[in-house]
């Protein structure tokens, strides 16, 4: 049986870094600092991940000139590509596998909600993405 507050409470540590990680990962790819990231692990183990800002120059530029379904397209290309860089760096990042990274909706073009559950019983590497 795996003594869920003690791993939770070890857990709690890594919050702060790992938002840290995430705004630079973002920053990385996407080239724009979000306004705010939020880490936070629940009892269930799971990690819920609130980033607001996500709304990219290029974006606003699509939206002003008209081209709302471009900028749409974008941002769900965007969003695609951030979960995995984030399921990528998670799992580097923990001795536990995370089972799953999924959108929590809505999403919208100025923030992004997810969430992974993680399986303590895989060894890294054989948890898959869905």
């Amino acid at each position: 049986m795996v003594n869920t507050k003690l791993e939770l409470r070890n857990l709690k540590r890594f919050e702060a870094p790992l938002e840290n990680e995430i705004s630079q990962l973002y920053f990385n790819y996407v080239g724009h600092h979000l306004s705010a990231v939020s880490c936070t692990f629940l009892q269930n183990l799971e990690l819920i991940i609130f980033m607001e800002g996500t709304r990219s120059p290029l974006e606003n530029f699509l939206e002003t000139q008209g081209d709302a379904i471009l900028a749409r397209r974008m941002r769900d290309a965007i969003n695609q590509i951030i979960k995995g860089k984030l399921y990528q760096t998670i799992e580097r990042g923990f001795s536990l596998s995370s089972a799953r990274v999924a959108f929590l909706e809505p999403t919208s073009s100025e923030k992004l909600s997810l969430i992974v559950t993680f399986n303590p019983f895989e060894q890294s590497g054989e948890a898959h993405q869905n």
